[in-house]
């Protein structure tokens, strides 16, 4: 289980969620937050048996105050060089109770 740490009083930053996301062995693609939600994307060329359940599972394991908001798969034909919203890839998002990681 990873406790995201911050400073007495702090709020949780980005850097601090990837971070903590990596640790539990999620490595995105593609990071953001905005308006209060994180945004995750992972592409794929084949599933290989993963969808993006096992990738929002993987972030609760990563983050277990995770609350995952939405997950899907978007499917779009392969353009070599593409920006990973425009190819193939699992899009999750989710929210952390910043009082609760504290």
């Amino acid at each position: 289980m990873n406790k995201i740490r911050t400073k007495k009083g702090g709020t949780i930053n980005t850097k601090q969620v990837c971070e903590a996301l990596e640790k539990g062995g999620v490595y995105p693609d593609q990071f953001f937050f905005k308006a209060g939600v994180y945004t995750v994307r992972e592409g794929f060329y084949y599933t290989h048996g993963r969808s993006a359940e096992d990738l929002a599972n993987e972030i609760k394991a990563a983050i277990p105050s995770a609350e995952i908001v939405d997950c899907c798969e978007i499917w779009k034909p392969f353009i070599g060089g593409a920006p990973i919203e425009r190819q193939s890839h699992w899009l999750v998002r989710f929210k952390i109770d910043q009082k609760e990681e504290r």
